[in-house]
């Protein structure tokens, strides 16, 4: 009987990790791979949330907490006889969705809050055209994973309006210098990419203009080529993109540059020939970190009976 149930749990685990233990096992090199087993929450415990924070979690991540209250699954590498920690996967629990920011002003005058920090000229994503989130009340964010320190993988809560509930949530990566970069539209999107990236480490930092680190670059390079390729080569096809648009939008203004110049003495002006900067032919193809167009799977809620 405990061996039917153990049974069970196994191919529940393996169904919700979508395989990737396997896939681990497979790969040379790696060994001690640890995924914690966690029982599901309580429906009153996700409701209780839900009240107190008044958002309603997505049907995707709701599924998947009544599953298993979050997610541990990390996984070592041997080199030259010595073992390492490299990969981890990690959702934080339900009582583990605490809230980021949201708060005007400080208990203490000397010191500033995040929402203090509020930079309203930095309010969209230049490369994906989306509205970044707010340390006020303008958004309800809350972590969804700590990253060890180096960020914060969140769900983000836009255009909130107070005492309202909120629906809805995307996913956004917040790096140590407090700047937001869009992950995933929806919580099944980003659950399956965290798996395609193996959990290795400052994986987010490939959806940034800040990339990789040497170390991380390392790690991708012997556990994940084709994936390191793949982001590389979709972050310079967006960022090419990106600076032949600038190149065509840039014009000087010499009446604006000069002010007060050009009031003193003014001077015939010959206009230059305005030559057009050739545009990249072919339709631009989806990026990493874009939002999709099909509908994504999400988590079946048969797995929570």
């Amino acid at each position: 009987m405990d061996e039917d149930i153990s049974g069970r749990k196994n191919e529940l685990f393996q169904q919700l990790t979508l395989g990737i233990i396997k896939t681990l096992e497979k790969r040379p090199g790696i060994f001690g791979i640890s995924l914690a087993e966690k029982q599901g929450a309580d429906r009153s415990t996700v409701l209780s949330w839900e009240q107190k924070h008044s958002c309603f979690l997505p049907d995707d991540l709701k599924n998947f907490y009544l599953t298993s209250d979050g997610l541990l699954l990390t996984w070592k590498s041997k080199i030259a006889g010595a073992s390492i920690p490299v990969g981890r996967m990690e959702i934080n629990p339900v009582s583990g969705l605490t809230r980021i920011g949201g708060i005007m002003g400080s208990s203490s005058p000397g010191v500033p809050s995040l929402a203090d920090l509020e930079n309203d000229s930095d309010t969209e994503d230049e490369k994906l055209g989306e509205t970044k989130p707010h340390f006020d009340q303008r958004s309800r964010i809350f972590e969804l994973d700590p990253c060890q320190g180096y960020g914060k993988v969140c769900i983000v809560y836009k255009d909130t309006k107070p005492v309202l509930p909120a629906h809805y949530p995307e996913v956004w990566f917040l790096d140590r210098s407090l700047q937001w970069h869009f992950l995933a539209e929806n919580f099944s999107s980003y659950y399956r990419v965290m798996l395609m990236h193996l959990g290795l480490p400052q994986w987010q930092y490939s959806f940034t203009d800040i990339g990789l680190s040497p170390q991380a670059q390392q790690w991708f390079n012997h556990y994940a080529p084709i994936r390191y390729d793949l982001d590389f080569d979709s972050y310079r096809d967006l960022t090419s993109e990106e600076s032949n648009g600038q190149a065509n939008n840039m014009q000087l203004d010499s009446g604006r540059v000069f002010k007060g110049k050009s009031d003193k003495r003014k001077q015939p002006s010959n206009q230059a020939a305005k030559k057009k900067v050739p545009m990249l032919a072919g339709k631009p193809q989806p990026m990493l970190g874009q939002r999709s167009t099909g509908a994504m799977p999400q988590i079946s809620s048969k797995a929570t009976k």
